[in-house]
């Protein structure tokens, strides 16, 4: 929990990635909004640009962030199999293609 307040607080950069997490899966810190060391950023509220101290009970993000990215790097870990695994592939064919090529073409090395 402590990771969030480093984040949070530090460049502009930073807190804007933090935000958009927030906003986009509506959540508040890692594990709730008692991760922040005082009144959680205005992404933890579900009406925009609204205070957390002046946010309606009903719109306050009161999950933590952490189900959420485990879901979000969970399917992004296929798709990331999928590419290593194409890549994989288009190697194996490649040098097998160097090689075929290497073999049948030496013949012709030779009588030059």
């Amino acid at each position: 929990s402590s990771g969030i307040n480093a984040e949070y607080g530090g460049t502009e950069a930073e807190e804007m990635a933090v935000d958009v997490v927030q906003e986009n899966l509506e959540c508040c810190g890692f594990e709730g909004p008692g991760d922040y060391k005082g009144s959680p950023p205005e992404s933890c509220c579900g009406v925009e640009d609204t205070a957390w101290i002046d946010c309606p009970e009903f719109a306050k993000y009161m999950e933590g962030c952490e189900d959420g990215l485990r879901k979000v790097i969970g399917g992004a870990q296929d798709l990331i199999a999928a590419v290593l695994g194409f890549a994989l592939l288009l190697n194996v064919v490649s040098i097998a293609s160097a090689c075929y090529i290497k073999r049948n073409t030496a013949q012709y090395d030779k009588m030059a």
